[in-house]
Parts: C-alpha cells; sequence; structure tokens
C-alpha cells in the first residue's frame, strides 16, 4: 500500500454506503486492501470504491453446496478409476 491514495474507515463508509462495523470487519477479514496502523485502519481509496458485496441468500448457499458435492464426485470418481488401474495392474 506505499504510495496509495488512502481513506479513513469514516471515508470508506461513505464511499462504500456501509457501517463502520462492516467496514472494520472487512478489514480484519481481508476483503479489503487495509492495514492498520497503530489502532487506526488506513484503507486503498480504490479497493474502498471498487468494493464488490459477495452474493448473498438461498440460492447462493446451495450454488456452494452444489459445487462441494460436484467436486467430492469427481474426486470419488477419480479414486475409484485410480483403484481400477492399480487392480487391473496386479
Amino acid at each position: 500500500m506505499i504510495d496509495m491514495d488512502l481513506v479513513s474507515v469514516t471515508e470508506a463508509m461513505k464511499i462504500m454506503k456501509l457501517s463502520q462495523s462492516q467496514v472494520l470487519v472487512l478489514c480484519n477479514n481481508g476483503r479489503l486492501d487495509a492495514k492498520k496502523v497503530g489502532k487506526t485502519w488506513v484503507i486503498s481509496r480504490e479497493s474502498a470504491e471498487n468494493y464488490k458485496p459477495a452474493p448473498r441468500g438461498f440460492a447462493v448457499v446451495w450454488e456452494r453446496r452444489r459445487a462441494k458435492e460436484a467436486a467430492l464426485n469427481d474426486e470419488i470418481k477419480s479414486a475409484l478409476e485410480q483403484a481400477a488401474k492399480h487392480k487391473d495392474g496386479k
């Protein structure tokens, strides 16, 4: 964050139209390009201006669940194929 245009949490709140606690959570979770200087967070203006909230809602949860299940199914299929190859090789 050297030589960047930096803003305070208060300025980021106005830019992002979020509450102070929401901005602080994003800083703590690494969702913003921010650095803590002493007890104060400084945030890159670009990061605040370009922030896009993560999708929310029931459909998003199900989409993530389906993706995890598909990945697990692929992993199981691959393991079974490897086991079959190993068995046939002996």
